[in-house]
């Protein structure tokens, strides 16, 4: 997560000048692209814990099968 997090930092501090050259200059504009950044950190972040909580339920399922069946998890 935190080279997503870094990654879409360095997107917001490329894009805010680019939008205030181009004459973006209302607050509504910068306040929707916070908004956005937020937003996507918030996904990445979900995402990112979704992932590791499927990986800890179908490892610690797959483990106990072994253990029930062959007695300890180094056991093919």
């Amino acid at each position: 997560m935190r080279f997503g997090v870094g990654a879409l930092a360095l997107l917001v501090a490329a894009t805010v000048p680019a939008l205030l050259f181009a004459g973006a200059t209302t607050v509504r504009g910068l306040g929707w692209l916070v908004v956005l950044a937020v937003g996507a950190v918030l996904f990445i972040d979900l995402g990112d814990r979704l992932t590791e909580w499927v990986e800890r339920r179908r490892w610690g399922r797959l483990a106990r099968l072994r253990r029930e069946r062959y007695g300890s998890d180094d056991t093919p």
